[in-house]
C-alpha cells in the first residue's frame, strides 16, 4: 500500500512507572521504571511503519542526548524527519506516566516544546508539501492557533487526535475543518459539553466534523459518519497495557482510509489494530501488521 502521510505532532521520551500493587498516594510504591520513545505523533508514525507506510513526521527536534536517541530510532524505523524543526534551544519532550497493576494510566505529565516550535511561521514554507499529502494528521499537543492555521490552510483531509482532555480544547475552533476526529469519552465531553458518547458524536458531526470515531475503551467505539452511525463492540482481548491503543486506532483509521474502506469497516480495522497493541506490554506492538489485523478481524467475525 502506498500513501503520502504527514504527521504534525509531538515526539517524546516516555518515562513509565509501573506499580506492582494498588497505588498508595504520598508514598513510595514498589514497581519498575523504564524509558522508551513516545509521543502521540511519533507513536502514530511508528504504527504506520508497521502497517507498511512511510510517514513524514513534523515535530520539534532537539540536539540533546534524548533527542539524538529519538532521531536515530526514527531513522531505524523509516520515519522521515525532513520536515521537522531543529534547534539547540529546543528541549526534548518528556512524558512521565504511572500505571497501576491493572495496566491503566493513573496520572501523567507531558512536557513538550512542540507547541512553541511548530507554528504558522514554521508551517508556512511547508504548505505546498502539506497540500500534496494524502492525509495530514495532527494532535492536541499543538497550540490552538497552530491547529486552526493548519486546518484552514491545508486542503487535504486532516485527521485529528485530541491527545488528552486538557488539550482537546485546542481543537475547538478548528472542528468544522476536520475530516476525521478520534476522541475518547473525556475528550469528546470537553469538545461538546456532553457526557453521552452518542450525543457527543452527533454534536461533533453537526459542528462540521465529517467522520467521528469515538473510542470507548473496553466498550468499543461509537461511529458517526455520512454512511454509518452506530456502536461497535470491543474485540476480545487479553489486556496487558492500554497506553498506545489510541495511537493504534488513529494509525488504523489512516491505513483504512488509504485502502478505501468504508466507515464501519474502518472502525473495525482500527479497533483490531488497537486490540493487538493492548495485548502487548509496551505502547507499540512489534507484531502489528496488515496480516495480524486481518487475522484478528477474521477471528472476530467467526466468534
Amino acid at each position: 500500500m502506498t500513501g503520502n502521510v504527514i504527521i504534525i505532532g509531538n515526539m517524546n521520551m516516555d518515562i513509565r512507572g509501573v506499580s506492582e500493587k494498588t497505588i498508595r498516594l504520598e508514598d513510595s510504591n514498589p514497581g519498575r521504571v523504564d524509558l522508551s520513545p513516545g509521543g502521540v505523533g511519533r507513536n502514530v508514525a511508528h504504527d504506520l511503519t508497521l502497517l507498511r507506510l512511510r510517514p513524514k513526521l513534523m515535530t520539534a527536534l532537539s540536539d540533546d542526548e534524548f533527542g539524538q536517541m529519538l532521531e536515530r530510532d526514527c531513522e531505524r524505523l523509516g520515519i522521515d524527519l525532513s520536515l521537522s524543526i531543529r534547534g539547540s534551544g529546543i528541549r526534548t519532550g518528556l512524558f512521565l506516566y504511572v500505571t497501576g497493576p491493572e495496566h491503566d494510566m493513573i496520572v501523567a505529565i507531558c512536557d513538550t516544546d512542540v507547541d512553541k516550535v511548530i507554528c504558522e511561521e514554521t508551517l508556512r514554507p511547508k504548505l505546498d508539501e502539506l497540500n500534496r499529502a494524502d492525509i495530514v494528521e495532527i494532535d492536541g499537543n499543538l497550540s490552538e492557533e497552530t491547529i486552526l492555521y493548519i486546518c484552514s490552510h491545508v486542503t487535504r483531509p486532516v485527521f485529528a487526535d485530541p491527545a488528552s482532555g486538557s488539550k482537546a480544547v485546542h481543537l475547538i475552533p478548528a472542528l468544522k475543518y476536520i475530516h476525521t476526529l478520534k476522541p475518547n469519552r473525556t475528550e469528546a465531553e470537553v469538545l461538546t459539553g456532553l457526557s453521552d458518547p452518542e450525543k457527543a458524536a452527533l454534536k461533533l458531526r453537526s459542528i462540521g466534523v465529517k467522520n467521528v470515531y469515538l473510542s470507548l475503551g473496553g466498550d468499543g467505539m461509537f461511529v458517526a459518519t455520512d454512511t454509518f452511525t452506530g456502536h461497535i463492540p470491543a474485540f476480545r482481548a487479553n489486556v496487558k497495557n492500554t497506553i498506545g491503543a489510541g495511537d493504534a486506532v488513529m494509525a488504523g483509521l489512516i491505513s483504512a482510509h488509504l485502502k478505501g474502506l468504508g466507515s464501519k469497516e474502518s472502525a473495525y480495522y482500527a479497533m483490531a489494530a488497537a486490540t493487538i497493541v493492548t495485548e502487548h506490554e509496551e505502547a507499540i506492538a512489534p507484531e502489528l501488521s496488515p496480516e495480524t489485523i486481518e487475522e484478528r478481524l477474521k477471528n472476530e467475525s467467526l466468534s
